[in-house]
């Protein structure tokens, strides 16, 4: 019955949201814009820090307490990591950055054991025939599918690449030639083009700086939930020691590296706190001029029989449906927008994630109580008499 009811005030509530075109055209353009912003803003939030739930819960990492990912661990470490009780698999890498051509075409890689590599860095999938051509040619590379795709790579390719991280190495000017030989899969969510992957050994020789030396071991132990004793046994080895260590689980070693430039979730959201902030005054003040040019017509609903409450709800209830059209074609325009954002961050885009739109849907019905509650509660108090006369 009440949606009966609902339905048939329906055209007086849409005619009364109308009454001044200018005026609701302006608010649902500043509620659309609003919302635009918020879903580009969040869903490039939740695709960010999303990054890392890929993982398996049974991937650690070891790194440098002092240099994260950048810095500098022992080769040496490895064969002790291996011993831990509860690991089953432990492999290096060194971070190699390259730029190819010319910036900011750069590649980032991965200098590593191939014989056992992807057996601990599960979130790279390639075949054993990629493996084994790898493992047979000494300046050999596999790219991520998306890495290949986005320099127009093919397997044979002979790939340059300089690296200004230190500039007397390879050819004694920084530059690097590698064999494109195959190619791996990354996960669909994985932030980036992806990186390359080639022989340790063919990098160790060629560079000057931190020879002997990795930037991470990747472990996998045998029971997840013996991960945070793990994490604590390996660190221990290494107290004290001029490379202390840090280990932690995969997943959470991504998420703080994608942190250290700054923390993204807190500008995100300074941004629409002020965006939100400035939108409530700006349309709460609109919505009221608007009440108080109505007040008549509220008499006169009054007149025929309409309840101080009724009058109320009506309000609220053309608040409501201002702010969810609004938010729906907000979202409209982020869900076109988003994908180049994303692309334009070289970052890998699944779709808006649900759970922002479900927050846009929540932010727009208290909006909407927001800025609708104050001129309600004064149409409700409103006197005939006085109404009438526009007082």
């Amino acid at each position: 019955m009440r949606r009966c009811k609902a339905v048939k005030f329906f055209p007086l509530m849409w005619a009364g949201l109308w009454r001044k075109k200018g005026r609701t055209a302006l608010n649902l353009v500043s509620i659309l814009v609003a919302f635009c912003l918020f879903g580009v803003l969040q869903g490039m939030s939740a695709l960010f820090y999303g990054a890392g739930s890929s993982l398996r819960a049974d991937r650690l990492v070891v790194l440098s307490r002092e240099g994260g990912f950048g810095g500098a661990l022992p080769i040496s470490y490895l064969d002790r990591i291996e011993r831990v009780p509860h690991v089953v698999a432990a492999n290096y890498r060194s971070v190699f950055f390259g730029i190819y051509q010319h910036p900011p075409q750069f590649a980032t890689g991965f200098a590593v054991d191939p014989h056992r590599f992807f057996a601990t860095a599960t979130e790279y999938v390639a075949t054993p025939q990629a493996i084994a051509d790898l493992i047979g040619e000494r300046d050999g590379m596999l790219a991520s599918v998306k890495l290949m795709q986005k320099y127009g790579w093919k397997i044979g390719d002979r790939i340059p690449l300089k690296h200004p991280g230190d500039p007397t190495s390879g050819d004694g000017a920084g530059n690097w030639s590698f064999v494109l030989v195959g190619s791996f899969d990354t996960p669909d969510n994985a932030p980036g083009q992806g990186p390359f992957v080639f022989n340790y050994d063919y990098f160790n020789q060629g560079r000057t700086q931190n020879k002997g030396t990795i930037s991470s071991v990747d472990v996998r132990v045998d029971d997840p939930s013996q991960a945070a004793a793990v994490c604590s046994a390996i660190d221990a080895l290494f107290d004290n020691s001029p490379a202390e260590t840090l280990t932690q689980p995969f997943s959470a070693a991504v998420q703080t590296s994608l942190t250290q430039a700054g923390d993204l979730d807190y500008i995100i959201h300074a941004v629409l706190a002020v965006v939100f902030n400035a939108l409530l005054v700006s349309v709460g003040s609109v919505m009221m001029r608007g009440m108080r040019d109505r007040t008549p017509e509220l008499a006169v609903l009054k007149t025929i029989g309409f309840t101080d409450r009724a009058v109320a709800l009506m309000l609220i209830a053309e608040n409501l449906l201002l702010s969810l059209v609004g938010a729906g074609l907000g979202l409209g325009a982020a869900r076109a927008l988003l994908p180049v954002v994303i692309k334009s961050l070289s970052l890998n885009y699944s779709g808006m994630p649900s759970v922002v739109i479900w927050e846009a849907c929540v932010l727009a019905v208290l909006f909407a109580l927001a800025v609708g509650v104050l001129p309600a509660r004064r149409a409700a108090r409103l006197e005939i008499v006085d109404a009438i006369g526009g007082h």
